[in-house]
């Protein structure tokens, strides 16, 4: 995603606005979800805590993945460990 990584670093202003952005697109998914009736948290998925380190795994590491998941930015195990204890 060359074009979205140049523009985001050619147009950043404020970092501030990031976290705004980003929290703003959390919490209307969020929204989103819970009107047609999905789950928006793993607690409503019946996931607990103790779950997070197999999910991570899998996640992670399922399908000969080396241990980091890429999208918009590159996510190691630890990252998304803290991802889904958020989510509990």
């Amino acid at each position: 995603m060359p074009c979205i990584n140049f523009c985001y670093e050619r147009y950043l202003t404020n970092t501030k606005e990031v976290e705004v952005t980003a929290l703003a697109g959390i919490n209307a998914l969020q929204k989103f979800l819970i009107s047609i009736g999905m789950p928006s948290n793993f607690a409503e998925l019946g996931a607990k805590e103790e779950d997070i380190p197999k999910l991570v795994n899998v996640l992670c590491r399922g399908d000969g993945r080396d241990g980091t998941i890429e999208g918009f930015i590159k996510l190691n195990e630890e990252d998304c460990t803290k991802i889904y204890k958020m989510m509990v």
